[in-house]
């Protein structure tokens, strides 16, 4: 036990506070402390814990319009059982009993002091290991005698939210339950389905207290999984987390305190000089911060997690106006979680929005699980619509101080457009007084309800439109013109006669209000006004704000009066505010006679803006951080963590100065300056800059002009079109003639519908053109659609190791009977039929033309739409009479993989139907409950095509949805999309296309000279693109998504290798969606390790939708194990590519640091070779196995075994030392006597190898060796490779006698390589001669590679973008746009010269230069250069200090 501190409140008397009724008036309040990790919590010795994102009730409005209401009808978070509420007494002991909540630590501790006896008591949420909650007890007794330890337990009654029953742990002293909500908030949508296992605790049994010195320790732990956090059956989630806890028992103290300690050391504020405000501030952040984590993104509650009866567990604007901002710049990974809880339910604003007749998104007031409206009435729902514009101004915060792009365009522009769009529906023109208003809403003042022109409201929504343009404008993309026009002329209210902001119009002095409303557009909103009028509305609202009002209200006044430089005003208002802190454990309250919320961190929230805003005067505008600070009131010093453009920075403040200190900054953050009016101070690592106290602002570093080497050379900025335009003397081979342009292939005649073989034999291949959009697709006129995640079939291990199988009982994409497969036929009408797949534009065409009658049939998966599939089909008549068109559907059977039935759909034209599939990897995992919607067609009655010259066209829209990609019920969500397709159908074709366009204008490959080539290298980009998108992250499979028969749908190392590398420089956004599908099923190849007996993350060979191990055998889930090291390989280049610290923090170095931490506990250690090895495996080369040493393998090993240990110097973090001596000392077979790499240990030369594996450690790996070792490696292997192998094969080949420099060989390899390609649509084969999988989009991947990282010549290494460029053979122009540290480039390669050019690049993007042979050369926007080379390095320009204060800058802040 220790004394107080700022970190630990140390009592020795809990607090009684139970006469006091809390907001709901439900339950007796608590100034009790609380213990949470973002995901679970409880309030110390309650009888309660609560999960976030588990609510149970319904989702509607209450007739009754105000609080209290019936907690157990209305949404809410759900009560669970508390099995960690555990209490001690020694008998017969009287001794000194005494707590402490230490926030440092997230730990509740109890002591009881007595003679020669210690007893201690830990209580805590495991930071790390988010699903426990831990109650330790630990006795040192040196009494000379034994003692009797009595537990208590306070479990509570039997929860009325979820139905648990007992389930067995078959573990010995551990119990489980598992149960489900009662009730959604829709009916038919996901139901939180729990699962708990805890340590017995025997009451009536006391523990004994040995007569010894040593210490003894007692652990309970609670493990609690859901189907919400899981992928697998949360009883078998729960125990597997049981389980790795209690092996580890000993240990988890010390995780969670490193835990909380990074999370302090990331973002904190330090007050010295008052150890009561010191207290607060800790206190405060600690409540907010336990509230809430970066990997699961459920919004903050006014009451926090663990007391979530207050307002239910609801998300107000509490989280985006006053939890939020503090987090921005102390823990920005948080904020992003906030926010990502509102983009997740943009569809629910979507419907609301519709509900009411609004166009865009209009959030709910209250919101929980779906993101429906879960307020108690009508009139909060319907009128507090403010809370659109906060969401929006969160956003604009967010940017401003990331300056993120990926971001921005992922999370920050569709929030930012679509509740822009819901404000230019919302307004009202007021034509006569030539204005926009918005009428009958309700303001932040809830004491005065509806009124018009709320000045909060009406501002943030100006805000909001301003920044939706200002956002569209950064990413290159247009917003409606209109939205500028209301926000010039929004109707702001002002009274000229006192010059102030009235709340809203016809809002009279005499009317007292609830809280800061008015105010606040000073700030946050930052509405800019003359200083007397923002005098005047902080003194005229003081005085008529309610004193009982909220607790965070004071703290705007504050913040207000400081603003001006009224120091002295703002000390009142500070402390009101603070004042509603209580009890030893610092437990806010929501008003000041304690009535209200407990624990109500919105004043927390609050409380910290007026240190970090207020105090410490930041502000954050889009020129800079701007500063003015100042200090609260017996402090002597502060010091806050800021967090900015990457950057992290320590200010402390004084009375006299502020000191600057630079923490940490990433390999491509912008250079930051301090700009004062004393000057400007360049911010470096370790050299402190100390300023006199004074406002400024820090602001990206203005790089001085630099020296340019003209050289037929214009350079521009960040995005580098590199267009390779050569000559190539050998010819073309044709093997089918190219009909079309290079992105539309054109044939009168469809492909014969089979080939030879299919990998699974279980049906004839198809050359036929495919649509889909990385959700959903089909093969053209097929019978299946096949939505990517769903998957039917077990999960286990099969007794014969090869293909074929059976489907239907090993795990499979489902397969869903195409409503979408439509043809049609004039009936008596001669005519001609052609056919076209346009890749640019994503759409199959069916053309039909007869004399005076044209019939064109569009069939595509809508790009934007994800859950459409559409079939158009336009007449055109000129031949003054009527035909008649027959359509002929191709549902085929019945499906065996979901047991459908018909459910009725309300709309006239449309039917509908749903169905579970029938098994899951795993007994009770998650099952995929599919709902479609499609249009009715009698196929009995054809279509009339009219005598009339104008256009017909046919709509057959299918809307597909499932649990997986819906909070809602999935049927209501395939109506729903079905409903808004039809109100545009007429629209979507233009949309799809234009999304299309925006794809390809995001990176693509350019031939010129070679028809057939470009067509191949659209053909093969199109259909990797078309199954997958950015926002659904599941694997790519060898067979794609429409013909997702093939290799069952499974992702492979082909992910990894060889369809990813292509995306990493053409669409990143792409490329990290593959990596996330592989981040999110690191808790199933932490399964699959510990099975095997090794630690850290083994993944499996073949994986679907759990991450499980779902290949046909052992022989490969046991023993394919490079495929560790090739997913951390890929993580390894995308970091390389994008330098991006979020993702590499977040999804890059947990990856990376679990699969090293596997292949730590894998290898062995060879004494008599004193090497490392790696044995019993099989290598790429299937057709050799189990072999030792792997030359693939070991190498791949060594390279993630580095790669963890730079990635965790990188992020400040640390690997054990053992990884350096393992890497360095693994076993790398190579043959001395002929110079080369045996394939692995043993290899017999001469034998026939089945694909690319020796190879591949020149090219992907990029493994050093001597040139000869690389030439006599291709030499060697190239003649022993089965020419029956796959197709991707040759292409590494080709990269690498183009690396050697032997561009004959390169093109006999790319040839072969490219002769898979079959029929007119541009189809993959796996194998020669139209074999094996179809379509094989893993050839695709490595014919791509060829062109880009063969013939293109790049290679991603730490230090730049290497080029060393080559025609292909044949053509006369290559161009790729690329992408390289958030900068868009387009390269040219001609006959002698290069040309570079900067397409676009970010904010913050660094300023890159191109370094060759003839000199270093700056990449500026709008200035390419050209260059007579072909080789060098495209990387970061060193900035250099700006010389004076930008004169933008000084005019900005009046400087």
């Amino acid at each position: 036990m220790t004394a107080s501190s700022p970190t630990r409140f140390v009592t020795d008397t809990l607090p009684t506070d139970h006469q006091r009724v809390t907001v709901l008036q439900s339950k007796n309040g608590t100034f009790m402390p609380s213990v949470a990790n973002g995901y679970i919590g409880t309030v110390i010795y309650s009888d309660t814990v609560h999960v976030s994102g588990v609510f149970n009730g319904k989702a509607y409005p209450k007739e009754k319009d105000v609080y209290p209401l019936y907690f157990y009808q209305h949404a809410h978070r759900a009560r669970i059982p508390s099995t960690t509420s555990i209490d001690f007494t020694v008998e017969g002991v009287q001794g000194k009993t005494s707590y402490a909540l230490d926030v440092l630590e997230g730990v509740f501790y109890k002591w009881l002091t007595a003679d020669r006896l210690y007893v201690e008591q830990r209580i805590y949420a495991h930071r790390s290991r988010k699903n426990l909650l831990i109650v330790e007890i630990s006795t040192k007794n040196n009494a000379g005698r034994e003692f009797m330890m009595s537990l208590s337990s306070n479990q509570g009654a039997s929860s009325v939210d979820i139905g648990f029953k007992t389930a067995g742990s078959n573990r010995p002293g551990a119990l489980a339950a598992v149960g489900m909500v009662n009730e959604t908030e829709e009916a038919g949508s996901m139901r939180a389905n729990l699962a708990m296992v805890w340590s017995e605790l025997e009451v009536n049994k006391p523990l004994t207290i040995k007569a010894t010195s040593e210490e003894q320790t007692w652990y309970y732990i609670t493990s609690i999984a859901t189907n919400l956090d899981t992928k697998f059956n949360p009883l078998s989630e729960a125990l597997f987390q049981w389980d790795e806890a209690v092996l580890v028992k000993e240990h988890l103290l010390e995780e969670h305190k490193a835990a909380w300690k990074a999370l302090w050391d990331t973002g904190r504020i330090e007050i010295e000089g008052d150890l009561e405000m010191a207290q607060a501030v800790y206190g405060s952040l600690y409540y907010i911060l336990s509230s809430t984590r970066h990997d699961w993104p459920y919004g903050l509650s006014p009451g926090g997690l663990p007391a979530a009866e207050e307002y239910m567990g609801h998300t107000f604007w509490d989280q985006d106006i006053w939890m939020y901002p503090p987090l921005v710049l102390l823990h920005p990974d948080l904020a992003r979680s906030s926010l990502r809880y509102r983009s997740e339910r943009l569809p629910a604003a979507r419907r609301i929005a519709k509900e009411f007749g609004y166009k865009g998104a209009m959030f709910p007031w209250e919101s929980s699980y779906t993101g429906l409206e879960t307020s108690p009435g009508a009139r909060y729902g319907k009128n507090q619509i403010h809370i659109n514009g906060d969401i929006a101004f969160a956003v604009i915060q967010f940017w401003r101080a990331s300056k993120d792009v990926n971001w921005l365009r992922q999370v920050g522009y569709p929030l930012l457009y679509q509740t822009a769009e819901y404000w230019a529906s919302r307004v009202e023109n007021d034509v006569v007084n030539d204005r926009y208003i918005i009428n009958h809403v309700m303001p932040p003042d809830e004491y005065h309800y509806p009124v018009n022109n709320s000045v909060y409201t009406n501002v943030v929504a100006k805000i909001n439109l301003l920044f939706a343009k200002e956002a569209a404008d950064i990413l290159g993309k247009e917003v409606p013109k209109e939205w500028l026009t209301i926000a010039e002329k929004m109707y702001i209210p002002f009274d000229s006669e006192n010059s102030y902001h009235p709340e809203y119009e016809g809002y009279t002095l005499d009317k007292e209000v609830k809280q800061a409303d008015t105010i606040l557009i000073g700030y946050p909103l930052m509405y800019e006004m003359d200083r007397k009028v923002r005098y005047n509305d902080l003194k005229l609202y003081e005085e008529r704000t309610d004193p009982d009002g909220p607790a965070m209200t004071h703290s705007m006044f504050a913040i207000g009066w400081l603003d001006l430089g009224e120091n002295t005003k703002a000390v009142k208002p500070f402390l009101k505010n603070y004042a509603n802190i209580r009890g030893p454990f610092k437990v806010w309250t929501e008003r000041r006679d304690i009535w209200g919320a407990v624990n109500f961190i919105t004043g927390a929230g609050g409380f910290l803006q007026t240190i970090i805003y207020g105090y410490g005067g930041f502000r954050l505008k889009s020129s800079g951080l701007a500063f003015n600070p100042s200090l609260p009131p017996n402090v002597t010093k502060m010091t806050t963590t800021v967090h900015y453009l990457g950057s992290v920075m320590d200010v402390a403040v004084t009375e006299e100065a502020i000191t600057f200190t630079l923490l940490f900054s990433g390999p491509v953050s912008p250079g930051l300056d301090v700009i004062t009016l004393k000057g400007v101070f360049s911010l470096e690592r370790d050299f402190p800059v100390t300023v006199d106290r004074a406002k400024g602002i820090i602001s990206v570093r203005q790089a001085k002009p630099c020296t340019q080497f003209n050289y037929k050379m214009n350079l521009s900025g960040c995005s580098v079109a590199l267009a390779l335009l050569l000559v190539g003397a050998v010819p073309t081979v044709y093997s089918i003639p190219a009909v079309g342009t290079p992105t539309r292939f054109v044939t009168d005649k469809l492909p014969e519908q089979n080939s030879p073989s299919t990998v699974l034999s279980s049906r004839n291949g198809n050359f036929m053109a495919s649509v889909a959009n990385g959700y959903v697709g089909t093969v053209i006129y097929s019978d299946t659609v096949h939505v990517s995640g769903v998957y039917n079939g077990k999960a286990y291990q099969k007794k014969y190791p090869i293909y074929p199988i059976d489907l239907y009982e090993h795990p499979h994409r489902a397969r869903i009977p195409s409503t979408a497969s439509l043809n049609f036929k004039i009936r008596k009408t001669p005519g001609n039929t052609s056919y076209a797949l346009d890749v640019y534009e994503g759409v199959f065409y069916k053309w039909f033309e007869a004399v005076n009658l044209t019939v064109e049939q569009r069939i595509y998966a809508h790009r934007t739409r994800k859950n459409l599939l559409i079939v158009e089909l336009t007449a055109k008549n000129n031949a003054g009479r009527e035909f008649l068109m027959d359509l002929t559907p191709n549902m085929g059977y019945i499906t065996q993989d979901i047991d459908f039935y018909m459910k009725e759909s309300n709309r006239a034209e449309a039917l509908a139907g749903v169905g579970l599939v029938r098994q899951t990897e795993e007994h009770g995992s998650v099952r995929p409950n599919v709902a479609i919607v499609w249009k009715y067609l009698d196929s009995s009655h054809p279509l009339t095509i009219t005598a009339s010259s104008d256009e017909q066209t046919w709509y057959y829209i299918t809307s597909i949805a499932t649990n997986l990609d819906t909070k809602f019920n999935p049927l209501s969500e395939a109506l729903f999309q079905w409903d808004e397709a039809m109100l545009v159908k007429e629209k979507l074709l233009a949309e799809h296309k234009a999304a299309w366009k925006a794809l390809w204008d995001t990176g693509r490959i350019e031939i010129e000279g070679d028809l057939e080539m470009a067509q191949a290298v659209y053909g093969s980009m199109y259909y990797i693109l078309s199954s997958t998108r950015h926002d659904w992250p599941y694997g790519l499979s060898p067979g794609g998504l429409p013909a997702s028969e093939e290799y069952m749908g499974h992702t492979f190392w082909d992910q990894d290798i060889w369809m990813y590398p292509p995306l990493v420089l053409l669409h990143p956004d792409l490329a990290r969606s593959s990596v996330r599908y592989r981040k999110e099923r690191l808790p199933a190849a932490r399964r699959i390790a510990k099975e095997y007996g090794y630690k850290g993350a083994m993944f499996p060979w073949e994986s679907s939708f759990t991450g499980l191990e779902t290949s046909p055998g052992e022989v490969y889930a046991k023993n394919q194990n490079h495929i560790t090291g090739d997913i951390a390989l890929a993580a390894k280049m995308l970091w390389h590519a994008t330098k991006d610290l979020h993702w590499l923090r977040e999804v890059g170095f947990p990856l990376t640091y679990q699969t090293a931490e596997y292949w730590a506990s894998r290898v062995e250690y060879d004494p008599e070779k004193d090497r490392y090895i790696i044995n019993h495996v099989m290598p790429p080369d299937e057709y050799h196995y189990p072999v030792n040493n792997s030359f693939f393998t070991n190498v791949v090993a060594k390279i993630n075994l580095l790669f963890a240990k730079e990635a965790a110097e990188i992020l400040g973090k640390k690997v054990p030392e053992v990884w350096s001596t393992i890497a360095e000392k693994i076993y790398i077979p190579f043959n001395s006597k002929y110079n080369y790499h045996p394939e692995f240990e043993g290899y017999v030369a001469n034998v026939i190898v089945k694909q690319a594996d020796v190879i591949l450690v020149g090219f992907p790996l990029m493994y050093q060796m001597d040139k000869q070792v690389r030439y006599n490696d291709l030499t060697f292997y190239e003649r022993l490779t089965d020419p029956e192998g796959p197709a991707m094969t040759h292409a590494m080949f080709a990269i690498g006698w183009l690396e050697a420099g032997e561009e004959k060989k390169a093109e006999t390899a790319f040839f072969k390589n490219y002769a898979n390609i079959q029929g007119p649509f541009k189809v993959w084969s796996e194998r020669r001669n139209g074999k094996g999988a179809v379509n094989f989009i893993t050839g695709a991947g490595g014919f791509l590679q060829a062109v880009i990282y063969g013939y293109g010549g790049f290679r991603i290494r730490s230090d730049g973008l290497y080029f060393n460029s080559t025609l292909p053979p044949g053509t006369t122009k290559l161009t790729l746009s690329l992408h390289y540290l958030g900068c868009s480039l387009k390269f040219e390669l001609q006959d002698t010269n290069v040309t570079f050019a900067l397409v676009s690049n970010g904010p913050i993007s660094p300023d890159l230069e191109v370094s060759t042979k003839q000199g270093v050369f700056a990449l500026r926007r709008e200035k390419p250069v050209t260059l007579e080379t072909k080789d060098g390095v495209v990387r970061k320009r060193v900035s250099t200090i700006q010389s004076e204060i930008p004169q933008s800058v000084k005019e900005l802040h009046n400087f």
